[in-house]
């Protein structure tokens, strides 16, 4: 935590904002990688073949979902991109919402280790490098640890004349915030 000490020896501990634009571009990066990836399986970016187009339709994603998991029987692949399809439009929502981001940065990440050891091992690590898929998971990990606190905004104050070794926690709302304002000075 940061903080500011006031002119009369208070210590006032704030929640660093800069961590918390990393978690939001994290959450909104990753989002809208399996968003697109999604839109791309339903033809949302173009037709099969079109310039950036990976897939542009159902089944050459299913195609290549049986590429990439060719190590499950074969009519599993069907199942295999629905499964891959409903998670990561799942998980793109929760994060693009902010809802459960520490679960969802974990779900994420799993599933992004899963697609790039999947790609590694069917086509060689150039594929998973070229596509980022190594620092999406490590982005998704970062996203997980980053997000430590289920709750809003907090502010620790600790007066210079309190000879106890306590701390007063402060909730920062909308109307909280003059109360919290008054209590620290």
């Amino acid at each position: 935590m940061s903080t500011i000490t006031t002119k009369d020896g208070t210590q006032i501990y704030y929640k660093d904002w800069g961590k918390r634009a990393a978690e939001w571009s994290l959450r909104v990066t990753i989002a809208a990688g399996f968003l697109s990836a999604v839109a791309d399986r339903f033809g949302l970016w173009g037709p099969p073949g079109a310039a950036n187009v990976d897939w542009g339709a159902w089944q050459p994603f299913v195609d290549h979902t049986r590429l990439l998991t060719f190590y499950l029987p074969q009519s599993l692949a069907p199942f295999t991109a629905i499964f891959a399809t409903l998670a990561e439009a799942v998980l793109g929502v929760w994060l693009l919402v902010g809802w459960r981001t520490r679960v969802a940065a974990y779900a994420s990440a799993a599933l992004l280790v899963t697609f790039a050891l999947s790609m590694t091992f069917a086509v060689g690590v150039k594929s998973p490098l070229n596509y980022a898929t190594f620092t999406a998971v490590a982005a998704a990990f970062a996203l997980a640890v980053l997000n430590t606190s289920p709750t809003p905004q907090r502010i620790i104050v600790k007066r210079a004349s309190d000879k106890r070794d306590e701390h007063q926690l402060v909730s920062v709302g909308a109307a909280q915030s003059d109360k919290a304002h008054r209590q620290s000075i």
